[in-house]
């Protein structure tokens, strides 16, 4: 049986596809050195970093406590003023929102640098390809099971502030009005307009209304923003009629 081709999918850009494959490499890399991914996200600034965190966030600490310590990917800090040093630290620890951390960010910042020590003869080498990225890209999320097959490929990943999200393909994430964080299949192979073998796609308005059970909905005279918004806002129509059902025979009693 032919395989059904989707209906105007939108194909990853260069860049995206790089980002995906230099994580596949990561991954790749901890399988050769039976390395365990830590329990937290990745947040591959701390690789390098030992400021400090733990008592006083580093906004409310002097240049003097933060000169000579080491910030985004191993950078030394350095600088005359408060504000030179904090530059060079992750952004999520340039806050001056609290004095002090919350505990799941100091877990996550604990159990990466843990992660780094232990793995340091080959994430140095890795990192160098990630230096000039944005921080969020810096980030990957594995929410897969740890028996699961270390390949980006077959799941479903989304680009997101907290960095890039895989997830095995029988979970659709959340949809939102950014059309940037709309779903992902990396591994997905399709025939373009022009004729050409594309490699990975986003997932098409029609597949996110099919997840909610609203596949022969028309989407005429709506930007593909605002539908993803408007699917992402909606409940799955099967829900609905379950929930219906049991109103109607509450209401009937």
């Amino acid at each position: 049986m032919e395989k059904e081709q989707p209906t105007h999918p939108q194909p990853l850009k260069d860049i995206q596809r790089h980002y995906i494959d230099v994580w596949q490499q990561f991954l790749d890399l901890c399988g050769e050195h039976h390395a365990k991914l830590p329990a937290a996200p990745i947040w591959a600034m701390e690789f390098g970093a030992d400021y400090n965190f733990e008592d006083v966030a580093p906004a409310f600490q002097r240049p003097a406590e933060l000169r000579g310590k080491h910030g985004k990917l191993g950078v030394l800090i350095e600088g005359d003023t408060k504000a030179k040093c904090i530059s060079v630290l992750p952004n999520y620890a340039q806050t001056n929102k609290s004095q002090t951390f919350p505990d799941w960010k100091k877990k996550f910042i604990r159990e990466n640098r843990r992660f780094y020590k232990e793995n340091k003869e080959w994430i140095d080498e890795w990192k160098q390809q990630i230096v000039d990225w944005e921080n969020s890209f810096m980030k990957f999320e594995w929410n897969c099971d740890e028996s699961e097959h270390m390949t980006i490929d077959d799941k479903i990943l989304q680009f997101r502030p907290s960095g890039l999200r895989v997830k095995r393909p029988t979970y659709s994430p959340a949809l939102t009005f950014m059309s940037s964080q709309v779903p992902i299949f990396p591994g997905t192979t399709y025939v373009d307009e022009n004729g050409n073998e594309q490699h990975g796609r986003f997932m098409t308005m029609k597949e996110a209304a099919r997840i909610q059970g609203m596949g022969d909905l028309s989407f005429k005279g709506l930007n593909k923003a605002r539908i993803y918004e408007a699917l992402g806002n909606a409940v799955d129509v099967e829900i609905v009629k379950i929930i219906a059902k049991d109103l109607i025979k509450y209401a009937n009693k």
